[in-house]
């Protein structure tokens, strides 16, 4: 019992149990799996940054895939139709110039190529075809390009070297006054390769 004027205070409230937060609101309303998957795509984007490994950067090894940006690839191409038609119209010295351009802005060994089948085919420039076609296998296979025109490549830069050996075997024989030999080895020379410099120098012989 209360005596005389002792104040009365209402009973005390239970204060409610704190009830704890769903794991998706304390992690801004996304579940965990989500979270790693952001992780992921972040880890990702830094080694694209840094040039490490993603998606797609073994085609880029390969020849198959990128190996210049899409605007240096149309002003390759460009040139390259522009040294179609300079060979189609017996511009070959020309053409050849656009072709290197060409590969200077895209290193696409098509254009390697390209120059090769006009040195050798067209302006019989023996050492020069060698050497283009040599620089065309070693690109490809720096991009792991294989193929028909590849191969075509390889034999004929093959026959090319041979008549090679046989031209410079030759001279060394005429040199020596051994023209009899010397006259076989370019005679060999000019049927791996017709070419009036082999004949030359058989009559010279």
């Amino acid at each position: 019992p209360m005596g005389p004027g002792e104040a009365t205070s209402p009973p005390a409230k239970k204060r409610p149990v704190p009830v704890p937060e769903p794991e998706e609101k304390r992690t801004g309303n996304r579940p965990a799996w989500s979270m790693a998957v952001l992780a992921d795509v972040v880890r990702a984007a830094d080694e694209r940054l840094r040039g490490g490994p993603f998606v797609g950067q073994e085609q880029i090894a390969s020849g198959r895939g990128q190996i210049c940006d899409d605007e240096s690839r149309q002003r390759a191409d460009s040139l390259g139709r522009r040294a179609a038609a300079q060979s189609n119209d017996l511009k070959y010295n020309q053409a050849i110039e656009t072709y290197r351009k060409a590969y200077e802005a895209c290193p696409d060994p098509k254009f390697l190529l390209e120059i090769a089948t006009i040195q050798d085919s067209h302006l019989n420039l023996v050492r020069a075809a060698m050497e283009s076609y040599q620089k065309y296998i070693e690109r490809s296979e720096a991009l792991e390009r294989r193929g028909p025109e590849l191969e075509q490549a390889r034999r004929r830069y093959e026959t090319i070297l041979e008549c090679k050996s046989q031209f410079d075997e030759g001279n060394r024989l005429c040199a020596a006054g051994d023209y009899a030999a010397a006259v076989e080895r370019f005679d060999q020379a000019n049927r791996l390769v017709p070419h009036g410099m082999f004949l030359y120098n058989l009559g010279v012989c």
